[in-house]
Order: C-alpha cells, then structure tokens, then sequence
C-alpha cells in the first residue's frame, strides 16, 4: 500500500469494487481465485477500507496497477530478497522472484503476502521505514561497546536508503492507525493512544505429501502464522513490534487479530508506561 502511495498510483480514498472472487490467471491454463478470508465482500470499498479489513481483493487491485518491475524494484528497496548484514549467525535472505519470471497470479499474490517469503528482521526493518518518515536503516543487534576502563563506543546509525517519502509515512501510518480503530486490528488497541498496526494470517504451503498435496495449502487446525506488526505511539513512534506466531491452536477462530493482536496491545501498554507517554487523546 505504501508503494501505490508513493508512485502515485492509489490514494487512500481511491475505490475498487468488491463483489465476490477474482479470477487470475496462473499460466498453467488452471482456473484460480483470489477470494477475501472470510469469503465476504463489501461492495464499493476504498483502499483504507481494504487495510482495514485485511482484502486481498483490494491489494490485488493495487498490485495490477502497479505492474510487476515497479512493484518488484520498490520490494528491493524495502529490504526484501537480500542480506541486511546484522550481526547475527545464520541470517537468510529470503526468497523473491525476479519480477520477469511472475506470473499474474504471483504478482497478485504477492501483494498479500503470498509468493515471497521474508525473514522476522526484514519485516521489522521494512516496518521501521514506516515509521521512521520513510528512511530505512539498518538493523544494530549493539547499541554500545562497554570497555573495561569504562570507555562506551556507541555503534553508529547507518542509513541504507529513503524508501518512500516522508509524505507517504504519514499517509500510511494514518491508514494503519485506522486499521487499530476501525478494522480488524482492533484487538491491538490501547485506549487512550493512537498506535500503527496490521494483522497477518498466513497460510502455509504443503511440504509433506504424506500430510497433503504438495503444491497446494495445509488445512485443518495448526496450519497456519499468524502475526501483528505495528508501532507508536503513531506520531512520534518509539517502539515498534512484530508478533509471530507458527501454527496457534485456538480452534476455528484463529486469526492475526485473535492471537497476536492481543499480545501486541499487552506489549504496547507496558512499554508506554515504561516510557512515560502521555495520551494522545
């Protein structure tokens, strides 16, 4: 969504028609649709709405205005598909497709989350360019050197690039403030102040065809990543978090919004009485 801001292909109250499932093509000459999680469509929706209500239908609609160079060549610059060099043993890079090589159905399916896999640090790295006026920096696991003689070298703030502009920070973080107070997100909230945040629920791709089809979801209970990212307070941030869980068991009703929300809204309340800031509102 901060990419269609930035290039100026959508704006928050742009509209797109939501009446049922979207047909894709896969290239394989096999029928696919996209469909919303709950199977329920809205009709006549704006792009808040479709933060708000976590629509793949709306962000497939951004993704096709987007085409897939300037879509693939801004997930670069947020951090997606490379090393970010922390210091930390075993980092992976992730997994994403040069853009020539997608498919309609991988463009589309990668605007919500499918098609492309990330690490936990690049999603906090890339959340943090929200945060930070559009600047992304990188990642320090050291804030300071401590030496014997008492000596404190701190590690240096290095900044990797500007990602979007600051404009399209703010503009982002108000949709993400309105996906708290009026949409699915709503369990991360905590009265009294206006906080960023998202939910994700994730499927997870068959790997064991003793379990499943190979090339197709896992289903039933456990199959599954549910997660909440966000930051505040929204105006001047000064936590950000990412809440992942991998395969949650709490029955039918699990969703981002049902486990990791309210883990967010706990962690949340803790650090803003940790860093004594006052209400917003």
């Amino acid at each position: 969504m901060a990419i269609g801001i930035d290039a100026g292909e959508i704006t928050p109250d742009e509209t797109y028609e939501e009446f049922g499932p979207i047909e894709i093509d896969t290239g394989t000459g096999k029928k696919q649709y996209i469909r919303t999680a709950l199977n329920e469509y809205r009709g006549i929706q704006t792009m808040t709405n479709a933060i708000e209500q976590s629509s793949n239908i709306g962000m497939a609609y951004l993704a096709r205005k987007l085409g897939a160079q300037l879509f693939y060549d801004y997930i670069l610059k947020f951090g997606f598909g490379d090393y970010l060099d922390v210091n930390l043993p075993g980092e992976q890079k992730g997994k994403l497709t040069y853009w020539k090589k997608w498919s309609e159905a991988q463009l589309l399916t990668t605007s919500f989350g499918q098609g492309i896999s990330v690490t936990p640090m690049q999603m906090m790295s890339s959340w943090s360019a929200l945060a930070n006026g559009g600047v992304l920096l990188k990642p320090r696991m050291i804030k300071a050197y401590i030496y014997p003689d008492g000596r404190e070298e701190r590690t240096k703030i290095e900044i990797i690039d500007r990602v979007i502009s600051e404009e399209t920070s703010k503009t982002i973080t108000a949709m993400l403030v309105s996906s708290v107070e009026n949409g699915v997100a709503g369990p991360g909230k905590v009265e009294g102040y206006r906080l960023a945040g998202k939910t994700g629920t994730s499927q997870i791709a068959c790997a064991d065809r003793t379990r499943c089809d190979v090339g197709r979801y896992e289903v039933g209970s456990g199959t599954t990543i549910t997660s909440f990212a966000g930051y505040g307070p929204a105006k001047h941030p000064r936590f950000l978090i990412l809440v992942k869980f991998e395969r949650p068991r709490i029955g039918d009703n699990t969703w981002g919004s049902t486990t990791a929300a309210p883990v967010f809204k706990d962690l949340s309340e803790f650090l803003l009485q940790y860093y004594d800031v006052p209400f917003d509102y």
